[in-house]
């Protein structure tokens, strides 16, 4: 119930989140009509996802448990636990399997280790079957069951249905695989005996000559093949569903390469042929063809069950079995249903969330850093952190440009930024700054979010943010490869006077984190490809530009800087004049009159010019001045020549280019005659591809969108009409019903499809007049009845219902509608009403047979109408399922031969009978046991009762005092005795209540039943050795008890003895007073009452290892008696004393003597003496003696060393620890001393160095 709240809260909190993204996206448009810019996306999501420290997951190592978080402000003060289990509710590993081609061969099958399929690994081989007899491999015995799985590599060299594999049992087929260049085949037994066989389509899937993998996965009543792995959905290559599961023996056996009496030779190699006894998964079928196991973002090692194999195909958490088409109704889980992950922090889920491991106190909290790796460098736009616990205290994001650059600060969030030594909603200075947001004052205690948007005025405004792409730092600014989280402390941590949160409250969890970006394709791309690492641009053919981020221009296109496209332009690169003799040019500012302006003047220069040409005119080049070469018909005149330098022709108002030979964009058809030297493509900006109005320089073809079509995109494509949505122009498929036209096209502009014979509408989705029910052969007719129709009407067009006179029905209407039936008078169809007893009938008192009329009567019911009641029935009820009911006459007094009458069930009774079943005696007679007389006269006392009539069942007489009882009423009832015949009454027994069981006594003598203890004609008086009567006293009166256990002891510790007794075997009283003594001395008294319970006590503050005795004295009102005596012993204690550690001078300086003493025992015999020491560069303790000696010596010690030596005496209960003693070795010559070498030398003179020894051994 819990989840099922969380989930239904965050997916509202989804539906706000889509309504804000549109908005934002609306006020920020980052696609212009000019530059290419692919679309906005979460690029976080399912990218590689990490967490410092490693285990700050819940659940990690082990199961874990916290608190679920809601809304309302109690919710942190209690705590609704829920599980946090990482584990894989399923298998975790492939299984293992049995190679079914590893047995002893017959000489005609060989090894190969040459002809191997492409996922082979070393040392493998293959196995040759030839068209021979008895080619073929024989297999141990394997149960497969009702799961399993089969793979192998084949490769086929002639065409015919083949025989892959036949298990058999007792000669009958328990499965068999065969296969042939058309169809796979699957032969299968169940319980019923042999099936008819499964079969596949497969052609031009099983080539001779070529390596195919095939599998097929069994489970239960499901089959599943595939071939080379998955379909690219995920899916199998088909699924079909088996009769019932397949039926297997101990004793089948299994033949490879041909059926069992040998025919369906296989011929060719095999490799690999395994048996896995259970189905595999999909995802395991592609490791046993590629090798290796697909990963996935969340837990991939987490296997689907067998009985859904598939991993659903946009859920990665949920799987599905092969087949299902509604992937939504048969999805399980993949993982735990209690796991959070850390990789559902960005699974574009928000029905899952990451749980944090607890966190510690605000004193000792360093947070937790998430951190998200791109794969690449993005632009990034705003990020939402969605969360599913309270937020944190304070937040910090960072971001990396590249892979190998620094961390850099990009925002802050606190809920006071001091916490940053920063001030709250500071003032952003520069395009580039980064402030601290004040988080708001009343946040949710759950389903929060913290939302960072670079562009958004609130609550200070970025410089430049109207302006990106003129605003060089700010482009810069939103770039980022890498991105980490830190979340420190709990917003509310602070305030836990006020709300005092449960500890288990202490985490953070996060629904979902949304990066909004796009690939940096700088404007000249409107797609990318994000399934290579890094990702690439795919930069427009126009753009005239390279690179992964479509960051340069073509070799020939740099007659011009390269520019990024941006809202206004394009700022396509533009190709240098080299004459077709380069293959590079290169931009030089120099030589461009406009080197601000992209579309006027030009600076290319040619690079390793050819056949003789240069890159520029030099004063003494023959060519130093060139001809204009301009257009004449993009040119304004032919009289006005070009510019002296650079050759920029003057071009008409819609022509650019050195030349003036380009029209610009949104302009085609350079023509003379034109005065503006180009028309204007009046492309249809609602068919072309994001409102471009640009088409083909020589065609006016503008770019389409799908399904658009004609020169300016106005026209829909073939098989689309046009239809008007939200006040734009769309293409929209025809639709056109499959059954009801000839065709899928239908008229562009109208929408109407051509249509069958009988069939009409714009959509051919309908039938015409007296035709009806569209489907795969048309439309049918009607063919209502003449008879039972209404004339000049028609039938339904869809059900073909018939429109019919009153009362008749049938689609037809030839047939009469419930509740009436057919008239026997002839001519026209008449139908007359059933008029059925609604007591009578089983169904509606409408309904009869439409033939004859006959109502159709429950089963004690008779009569056309249902009327009538079955004799020996009666009472005819509505209420009543069976319609009347049994008269059920008493056999013995029923006049036989008779029946009841069939309104009141009466039935004629014998003499002395009477009652509605004859079943009762008439006053002054009851029914008695015997069978030959079954009423008999009453017999009641003339005094005991008020008269001579009894009860007519069982003859019980009515007495008249309440002193007596019986059937004649000559009996004393309890707590009476002594029966007077002339009264008719008894006389009270007067019992003692404290000493009798209860108030009852002999019914003759009235002497009263006593208690154990208590004796007397009334029960007044104790027995011997008993006293004081009591009512509670279930003895009466109470004895000395008798054999009182001793008590049982406990040690927990060495300062207390825990004992429980119990109550004596004869407590002989209804009280027990207990006295407890230790060593004869009481320590504890207590009482206990009937019924008695163990007791118990724990005896503290003893000490530590000693004996201690103790007996119980039991005891009642009239005395008291003793258990034997125990004794018990405390545990060993923690040491105390004073532990002195010495040693004495010692001239070797390679070992070291320690002594000890302990100046104590009080806490009994120690168990272990530990000694340890540390030096300066041995820091952590190094125990070098466990014993009980008190001395002991430490060899190989270093010379010249200051060594701390500490000792523990230690008991079961701790240790005691000493003060630490330092110990100084003595100096011993060094050692290890290296020799000199030289670093310079001449003819007259060496340079020496030489280094320390390694070990110096004093000073």
């Amino acid at each position: 119930m819990k989840h099922r709240k969380v989930l239904k809260q965050l997916n509202t909190f989804g539906d706000a989140l889509k309504t804000f993204l549109v908005g934002y996206c609306m006020y920020f448009p980052l696609v212009s009509t000019q530059g290419d810019f692919p679309k906005l996306e979460n690029i976080g999501a399912f990218k590689p996802v990490t967490a410092t420290p490693t285990d700050s997951t819940c659940g990690t190592p082990g199961r874990s448990v916290f608190c679920a978080s809601d809304t309302d402000y109690k919710s942190i003060q209690t705590c609704s636990q829920l599980l946090c289990i990482q584990d894989c509710p399923h298998r975790s590993k492939t299984p293992t399997y049995q190679e079914l081609l590893q047995p002893v061969f017959n000489n005609c099958v060989n090894k190969d280790g040459s002809d191997l399929h492409p996922m082979s690994k070393r040392n493998a081989t293959s196995f040759i079957f030839y068209d021979h007899k008895d080619c073929f491999v024989s297999s141990p015995m394997w149960r497969t069951g009702i799961s399993f799985t089969l793979t192998v590599w084949m490769k086929l060299e002639q065409e015919g249905e083949m025989c892959l594999i036949e298990k058999s049992a007792d000669g009958q087929i328990v499965f068999k695989l065969t296969i042939s260049e058309k169809e796979t085949t699957f032969y299968y037994r169940t319980t019923n005996g042999l099936q008819a066989p499964v079969k596949v389509m497969t052609q031009g899937r099983f080539l001779v000559k070529k390596w195919i993998h095939l599998s097929v996965q069994v489970h239960q009543t499901m089959i599943s093949f595939f071939i080379n792995g998955m379909e690219e959905d995920g899916s199998a290559f088909a699924s079909r569903l088996l009769i019932d599961p397949i039926f297997d023996t101990d004793t089948s056996s299994i033949t490879i390469g041909q059926s069992i009496n040998g025919l369906e030779k296989f011929v060719g190699r095999m490799q690999d042929f395994r048996m896995y006894q259970t189905a595999l998964s999909n995802r395991e079928i592609v490791e046993d063809y590629s090798g290796e196991f697909p990963c996935l973002h969340i837990q991939s090692d987490c296997r689907c069950p067998v009985s859904h194999p598939r991993l659903h195909p946009s859920l990665q958490r949920f799987c599905i079995p092969n087949g299902a088409y509604n992937a939504t109704g048969t999805k399980i889980l993949r993982l735990n249903a209690d796991a959070h992950p850390l990789s559902y922090i960005n699974d574009n889920d928000l029905e899952t969330f990451w749980i944090s491991s607890l966190l510690p106190s605000l004193a000792n909290d360093n947070g937790i850093t998430v951190t998200l790796d791109f794969d690449g460098q993005y632009q990034v736009f705003y990020v939402i952190l969605q969360f599913y616990s309270a937020m944190p205290q304070a937040l910090k994001i960072q971001r990396k440009k590249s892979r190998s650059s620094e961390w850099e600060d990009w925002q802050y969030f606190a809920k006071d930024c001091i916490f940053f030594g920063m001030e709250n909603n500071g003032v952003l200075k520069y395009p580039d700054s980064i402030n601290c947001q004040q988080l708001p004052k009343y946040t949710p205690f759950s389903r929060g979010n913290v939302t960072f948007s670079i562009f958004t005025p609130e609550p200070k405004p970025r410089p430049g943010y109207k302006d990106f792409y003129n605003t060089q730092n700010l482009q810069e600014f939103v770039k980022a490869f890498q991105m980490r989280f830190q979340m420190i402390g709990l917003y509310y941590w602070e305030d836990s006077n006020a709300y005092t949160p449960n500890s288990w409250h202490n985490y953070y969890g996060i629904s979902e984190i949304t990066i909004s970006g796009r690939c940096h394709c700088n404007g000249h791309a409107e797609v990318c490809d994000r399934s290579v690492t890094p990702y690439r641009c795919l930069c427009n053919m126009n753009s005239h530009t390279d690179g992964n981020n479509c960051d340069r221009c073509l070799p020939l296109f740099n007659d011009k800087a390269f520019r990024q496209g941006d809202q206004v332009s394009a700022n396509n690169c533009r190709r240098c004049q080299c004459n077709n003799h380069s293959f590079t040019c290169h931009y030089d500012a120099t030589q461009d009159l406009y080197p601000n302006d992209h579309y006027r003047g030009g600076g290319g220069v040619c690079d390793n010019c050819l056949h003789n040409t240069t890159a520029e005119g030099n004063l003494s080049a023959i060519d130093v001045c060139k001809p204009c070469r301009c257009n004449k018909a993009g040119t304004i005149s032919e009289d006005i020549p070009c510019e002296q330098i650079g050759g920029q022709c003057k071009c008409k108002t819609h022509v650019v280019g050195l030349q003036c030979d380009q029209c610009m964009d949104g302009y085609y058809n350079l023509n003379m005659s034109d005065y503006h030297g180009c028309q204007p493509c009046k492309c249809n900006s609602s068919g072309t591809r994001n409102g471009y109005i640009t088409c083909h320089q020589y065609s006016g073809q503008c770019k389409c969108k799908p399904n658009f079509t004609g020169l300016h995109c106005d026209r829909c494509n073939l098989g689309f009409k046009q239809q008007n949505i939200l006040g734009m122009q769309s293409c929209v498929p025809c639709d056109c019903n499959i059954y009801g036209s000839t065709n899928q096209f239908c008229n562009p502009i109208s929408g109407q499809c051509k249509c069958r014979e009988d069939v009409k509408g714009d959509l051919c989705n309908r039938c015409t007049d007296n035709h009806y029910g569209l489907d795969a052969y048309g439309c049918k007719e009607c063919d209502c009845y003449s008879e039972g129709t209404i004339p000049g009407t028609i039938c339904d067009a869809v059900t073909g219902q018939c429109t019919c006179r009153t009362n008749v029905g049938g689609r037809q209407c030839n047939e009469c509608l419930n509740g009436y039936f057919k008239s026997s008078q002839t001519g026209s169809l008449s139908c007359l009403p059933c008029e059925c007893d609604v007591s009578g009938t089983m169904t509606s008192p409408q309904i009869c047979d439409k033939l004859t009329g006959q109502c159709f009567c429950k089963p004690f019911v008779s009569g056309q109408q249902c009327s009538i009641c079955m004799p020996h029935m009666y009472n005819l009820s509505i209420s009543n399922l069976l319609g009347c009911q049994d008269c059920d006459c008493d056999p013995l007094g029923t006049l036989i031969g008779t029946m009841c009458d069939p309104v009141s069930g009466q039935c004629k009774c014998l003499p002395h009978f009477q009652g509605r079943r004859c079943s009762q005696c008439n006053p002054g007679y009851y029914l008695s046991n015997n069978r030959d007389v079954r009423c008999v006269p009453c017999s009641c006392h003339h005094k005991g009762a008020y008269n001579e009539t009894c009860s007519n069942e069982n003859g019980q007489c009515y007495c008249h005092d309440l002193s007596i009882t019986g059937q004649r009423c000559d009996q004393c009832r309890d707590l009476f005795f002594g029966f007077d015949p002339q009264m008719g009454r008894c006389q009270p027994c007067r019992c003692h209540l404290a000493g009798a069981i209860n108030g009852s006594c002999d019914s003759l003598t009235g002497h009263c039943y006593c208690k154990v203890f208590v004796m007397g004609f009334q029960c007044s008086k104790c027995t011997e050795n008993a006293s004081g009567l009591e009512m509670q006293n279930p003895f009466g009166c109470s004895k000395t008890p008798d054999q009182q256990p001793p008590p049982i002891g406990h040690v927990p510790n060495s300062t207390s003895i825990a004992l429980t007794w119990n109550p004596p075997d004869s407590p002989n009283t209804n009280r027990i007073n207990y006295v407890l003594y230790r060593d004869g001395v009481e320590i504890y008294r207590v009482m206990d009452y009937f019924p008695y319970s163990a007791q118990s006590f724990v005896d503290n503050f003893l000490l530590p290892y000693t004996s201690y005795s103790y007996h119980i004295e039991a005891g009642s009102v009239h005395g008291s008696t003793a258990s034997a005596t125990v004794v018990f012993r405390t545990r060993v204690g923690i040491p105390v004393g004073n532990i002195q550690v010495y040693h004495f001078n010692n001239a070797d300086p390679f070992s070291v003597t320690i002594n000890w003493t302990l100046t104590s025992t009080e806490s009994g015999p120690i168990e272990m003496y530990r000694l340890m020491y540390t030096t300066a560069d041995l820091t952590e303790p190094n125990v070098i003696y466990e014993g009980l000696n008190t001395s002991v010596t430490l060899y190989n010690v270093l010379p010249f060393t200051r060594y701390h030596f500490s000792l523990h005496a230690c008991t079961a209960e701790g240790c005691l620890q000493s003060s630490p003693m330092t110990v100084v070795t003595p100096q011993t010559p060094p050692s290890n001393q290296n020799p000199p070498f030289v670093t310079h030398s001449s003819s007259t003179s060496l340079s020496l160095k030489w280094n320390p020894p390694s070990q110096a051994n004093g000073k």
